[in-house]
């Protein structure tokens, strides 16, 4: 996972340095949008977590036909979880894809076993289909595969 955050953090990465490549990738975009959990403390906001969602499941390519939307870069810093953020985070990007992107269904791809408990159990998730990151016989004895995830809306 940690592969997949360097990544995404990378120069070239959809999030960059700092987020310097978030407005490139997120904003003024109509079929996507990242929210943003923040709190405000001493006059200043700290951000909690955030959740970007897009019409398709495919992050780099517009998908303007779909019925499905996809959620992206879920996070809540670790000192928040447990306490509500990420299914409000949820909620509003299930709400986003409903009602903005006219979305019947949302999908999600995870690594994360953490992850896939809270989509199934708090969120009503249904595992769908796997998928090898690496897929070779012998990354396959060591790399655990990507579960897909969908929830009607």
């Amino acid at each position: 996972m940690n592969e997949m955050r360097d990544a995404a953090i990378s120069t070239d990465g959809d999030v960059g340095p700092d987020g310097a490549n978030l407005i490139k990738m997120y904003g003024n975009r109509k079929d996507r949008t990242m929210f943003v959990a923040c709190e405000e403390v001493e006059s200043t906001d700290v951000i909690l977590g955030c959740c970007a969602v897009k019409k398709g499941m495919d992050e780099n390519k517009e998908e303007p036909e779909s019925d499905i939307a996809s959620i992206w870069r879920m996070s809540v810093d670790e000192s928040h979880r447990g306490k509500g953020v990420a299914t409000k985070l949820m909620e509003e990007c299930e709400r986003y894809a409903k009602n903005d992107l006219q979305c019947k269904r949302m999908g999600l791809w995870t690594l994360n076993p953490v992850a896939s408990k809270f989509y199934m159990n708090r969120m009503g998730y249904r595992k769908e289909d796997y998928a090898y990151v690496i897929d070779s016989w012998f990354a396959k004895l060591f790399v655990p595969p990507a579960f897909r995830y969908e929830k009607d809306l």
